[in-house]
């Protein structure tokens, strides 16, 4: 298969080993991990890759999680790790649980039936296995393949943190390219029975007759900036994230605007939403046709913190936008208040570096409820819940604690179709009384659709006694969006700030 392929990899770094399909990917891990024997030529292996270091190698073949036989976590952890004969009990169980940790599970989990668990899951349970022995140097057989975008950028970072914390050598194989440039440090290409280039990841991927001839994908972000380049003449060079080079293009044509970051406040109850609408009967519709005529009838996009919607009301959104030349700021608040219809108001227009983004520099948002549980009054039905009813208040106190931390909210999120990822993380989550009006407050890095007004509907069961006091953590693992509270209406909801 191999001729003469010499190859050597540096110490806790990460390694990618990209070729095309049967190029002999598999087979090399194999050799590296001594899971194959050599068939006709001998092969050497030396320096830290020798027999008597292969206790020190963890191997993880693809798609691993097809090999599970046994019912619950715990089974296959125990079942799977042949060391255990040898250790006290005691320290075995805590090195199971020191493992699950390591992939970010927690105990929990060895009650788990493997088979309900998601594909990430899983892995993370492989990975536990093979690094329950503290390997040195880890081999990996395509670890990304059948994950979705999130999946794979949990386990990126994972990957790096074991390079960087705990100084772990890895060895990657794989075709996503998209993956291997962002989580490694040194590429290989495999073909023609040797390995026919290697060396860091962007002199590797930049290659690109080399890799047109070997049928190797280039990473979208490599093929974005090269489009760029012959396209535009603009020369932005190479970026893991998307994100990055949008900001290196925002540098490299500085001279075509200003950027300004505006904070306004808005009544929702006359339109649909924020975002906009072919109908134009947005928030954003109303700011844009604003800015349209400021900027002398060109057309300017601006770029909110996310969106809201139909009769959901804000005390401090935040949107940015470009215009061609530099303006007062104090003259475009004032323009724009001149042109706004009543119900919405610039409270401040501030001028921000050219590669700051309103909705990717967030650190926090924070959302506001307010329920009348007093008498009905028609003068707030636009703005406050007419609950107009007792709720068990010190129950929805104690229940909304378990909303803080990180974690899946699918269960109160409108669910369209898979999304990449529903974890969210709450940092502040609070209850306070008014006299007949109640203030929900959650302080969280970033919001699902209707995940507030579910969240907060599903107090209100607990607050009647409908659901237990209990339920959210059930909720929250369940991932079933009927086992939710109803949604709360609109009117009572409000996005009270944003942080950067």
């Amino acid at each position: 298969m191999f001729e003469n392929l010499s190859v050597s990899f540096e110490e806790s770094k990460i390694h990618g080993l990209v070729g095309k399909s049967g190029s002999g990917k598999t087979i090399f891990l194999d050799l590296l991990a001594f899971e194959r024997k050599t068939i006709e030529n001998e092969i050497f292996i030396t320096d830290v890759f020798s027999h008597e270091y292969k206790r020190y190698i963890g191997y993880l073949s693809e798609l691993p999680e097809e090999r599970f036989i046994f019912n619950t976590v715990e089974e296959e952890m125990i079942n799977s790790i042949y060391m255990f004969k040898k250790m006290d009990i005691l320290e075995f169980k805590k090195r199971i649980s020191d493992s699950l940790k390591l992939v970010g599970l927690n105990d929990e989990y060895l009650k788990y039936n493997i088979n309900s668990l998601s594909i990430i899951d899983k892995r993370k349970i492989a990975l536990a296995i093979m690094l329950f022995h503290n390997p040195k140097i880890i081999i990996l057989d395509d670890p990304f393949r059948g994950l979705n975008l999130a999946s794979k950028k949990e386990l990126i970072l994972f990957f790096k943190m074991l390079k960087n914390r705990y100084k772990k050598t890895i060895i990657i194989a794989s075709n996503d390219t998209d993956s291997i440039l962002k989580v490694c440090d040194l590429v290989y290409v495999l073909g023609n029975k040797n390995i026919v280039l290697q060396g860091s990841k962007y002199k590797v991927f930049t290659n690109f007759k080399l890799l047109k001839k070997y049928n190797i994908k280039i990473p979208n972000t490599i093929l974005f900036s090269k489009c760029v380049l012959e396209k535009k003449n603009i020369r932005i060079g190479y970026r893991d994230e998307i994100n990055d080079l949008i900001k290196d293009i925002y540098r490299n044509v500085k001279w075509w605007f200003m950027r300004y970051l505006i904070t306004f406040s808005y009544d929702g109850t006359n339109y649909n939403g924020y975002q906009s609408q072919p109908d134009g009967n947005t928030i954003q519709d109303k700011i844009e046709q604003c800015l349209y005529k400021i900027n002398g009838n060109k057309e300017i996009k601006i770029h909110a913190t996310g969106r809201t919607d139909s009769h959901v009301h804000a005390l401090n959104q935040r949107a940015h936008f470009d215009l061609d030349g530099d303006f007062n700021e104090f003259r475009i608040k004032r323009s724009l208040n001149g042109l706004l219809p009543s119900d919405i108001y610039i409270k401040k227009v501030e001028k921000v570096s050219d590669d700051f983004h309103a909705r990717f520099d967030i650190k926090k948002k924070e959302y506001m409820y307010i329920i009348n549980l007093g008498e009905y009054n028609p003068l707030e039905r636009n703005y406050v819940y007419q609950f107009n009813s007792n709720l068990d208040v010190d129950k929805m106190k104690r229940a909304i604690n378990d909303f803080i931390g990180t974690h899946n909210f699918k269960a109160f999120t409108k669910v369209d179709g898979e999304k990449e990822d529903y974890k969210r993380t709450i940092y502040e989550a609070r209850i306070e009384e008014d006299k007949e009006y109640l203030r929900i407050y959650f302080v969280g890095s970033g919001f699902l659709r209707y995940m507030v007004r579910n969240m907060v509907g599903t107090l209100l069961e607990i607050g009647t006694n409908k659901k237990d006091v209990n339920s959210i953590p059930i909720i929250l693992k369940s991932c079933d969006r009927n086992l939710a509270g109803v949604t709360a209406p609109p009117e009572g909801l409000y996005l009270k700030d944003v942080f950067y």
